[in-house]
């Protein structure tokens, strides 16, 4: 499937908004991952009380690659932070040279990550360091295309206000995946697209967030095939849900019921949760899909 660049321009007011969300976002105090702490105990040999130090200091004089290996995860932001910005976006794509003036900008700016841990009662504090900014602009996606065929449905999800949630999750998440851009995975997501733009009263963002990665997993051939691999979806949940023996919630109930812990119990209350918004999620975009087959004959 060929892809174009958005047909929308990235206005100087889309990039100053962008520019303040991302401040925003890169400065405000988050939780310390913990992935980073392990590799400032096992790879620095800090204990937490001297982590601050190592920031103001140790840090600068590391190698980029070491660099990279301690802070990514600290630096991949979160589904909701992306959304937020392709909520800003409006379903535009920057060019290359506007992300680098985006990239000087927020370096101009001087910010300071704030970080919070367990065992310390004030934030961390951590000049953005420069190497991983270009990581959050590209794990953005700023610069990548719409798919063609879904620039029209998106604009026109971003022209209703109480639906700019439901464009972000397709702006964010259809960009530059591979098997989002297949044929029959394309049609289905513009078919979504089209239907929520004229029935807004079944659009939410959680929603789509869940069709894009049903789309991912089970590839649609064809919009034909598509009800029925939901369809599918629902019948294997629902009998896990009655108790397959394979499943580890089912042992964990039989562990509850004959004295196990209260642990076990609510691991199993937990497992079978999730199984049961699966199925929510597949009928009721199932129903989505049939009442916009009707709503088209």
């Amino acid at each position: 499937m060929s892809l174009a660049p958005s047909p929308l321009p990235t206005s100087e007011a889309t990039l100053q908004a962008l520019q303040t969300l991302l401040s925003t976002e890169l400065t405000t105090v988050k939780p310390l991952s913990p992935q980073v702490v392990q590799q400032l105990a096992d790879a620095h040999s800090l204990e937490e009380s001297a982590f601050q130090a190592f920031l103001e200091g140790p840090l600068n004089a590391l190698e980029p690659y070491e660099v990279d290996l301690l802070l990514s995860p600290q630096f991949t932001p979160k589904q909701e932070a992306q959304l937020a910005v392709h909520a800003q976006l409006g379903g535009q794509t920057l060019t290359g040279a506007q992300q680098q003036a985006l990239e000087e900008a927020l370096l101009a700016a001087q910010l300071t990550c704030q970080w919070q841990t367990a065992g310390l009662a004030e934030p961390l504090r951590c000049p953005l360091p420069p190497l991983m900014l270009p990581r959050v602009l590209r794990l953005l996606k700023l610069t990548l295309p719409l798919p063609q065929g879904l620039q029209a449905p998106i604009a026109t999800l971003f022209s209703n206000e109480a639906l700019v949630p439901v464009a972000a999750a397709f702006s964010l998440l259809t960009r530059g995946d591979v098997i989002l851009q297949r044929e029959g995975c394309l049609t289905v997501a513009q078919r979504y697209a089209e239907g929520y733009a004229r029935q807004p009263q079944r659009a939410l963002q959680a929603k789509t967030v869940a069709l894009l990665g049903f789309i991912k997993t089970y590839a649609p051939q064809s919009p034909e095939a598509w009800p029925a691999q939901l369809q599918a979806l629902i019948k294997s949940c629902t009998d896990d849900m009655a108790g397959a023996m394979d499943r580890s919630y089912h042992h964990h109930e039989i562990r509850a019921e004959h004295g196990g812990s209260a642990a076990d119990a609510a691991e199993a209350a937990a497992v079978r949760a999730q199984y049961q918004a699966l199925i929510e999620q597949a009928q009721s975009l199932l129903d989505d899909w049939d009442a916009f087959q009707t709503a088209v004959l």
